[in-house]
């Protein structure tokens, strides 16, 4: 095989890769908080965003129009919070659509790899082409479907009444989805 076939498969490669990393969303490595609604006892609510939990104070620090508020657990009637749904089944559907396109590529690849033989095109190349391109029409069909999705969701949680170590439990949880850990 000589140079210039070797780098014409490797950009045929390369470039549709550049492709879809340019089109995937730019913050997958941002880190996003958690919206709440916290239900205070006093039936006073205060909407805003998870900033910190305090595990030993037992209270949690909320942006309210960029004023931290802490709330203590024992204040607490209910939490609301909100989920991000979409955004998981999307990158399922991503993964198993990439995954399964490819996993066929790669079948019809090495069936047609016999016959390419003949051919300009080296078998090998039949069989990388295929499932690269059948992976790419995975890819998309699994993220298209995975668009259908919800796109939030709302876990509403009571606190009020709640045993220590039940409120260590979801404190420990909204610890995980605060914006400083």
């Amino acid at each position: 095989m000589n140079k210039f076939r070797m780098k014409q498969s490797v950009l045929q490669v390369v470039i549709p890769l550049i492709v879809v990393l340019l089109i995937l969303p730019g913050d997958l490595m941002a880190r996003r908080t958690t919206q709440l609604t916290v239900e205070k006892t006093d039936q006073e609510i205060i909407e805003g965003l998870l900033l910190d939990v305090d595990m030993k104070q037992e209270s949690l620090v909320i942006d309210v129009a960029n004023i931290g508020i802490k709330i203590y657990m024992d204040e607490i009637d209910t939490i609301q919070v909100e989920q991000k749904i979409r955004g998981r089944y999307i990158g399922k559907g991503f993964l198993i659509g990439a995954g399964v396109g490819a996993g066929l590529g790669l079948i019809f690849g090495i069936s047609a790899g016999g016959e390419a033989e003949e051919s300009l095109v080296h078998p090998v190349f039949v069989v990388l082409g295929s499932t690269f391109f059948f992976g790419l029409l995975g890819l998309v069909g699994g993220t298209l479907a995975a668009l259908d999705a919800p796109k939030k969701g709302y876990k509403k949680i009571r606190v009020k009444g709640k045993s220590p170590d039940e409120i260590k439990k979801i404190l420990k949880k909204l610890k995980k989805k605060a914006l400083f850990r």
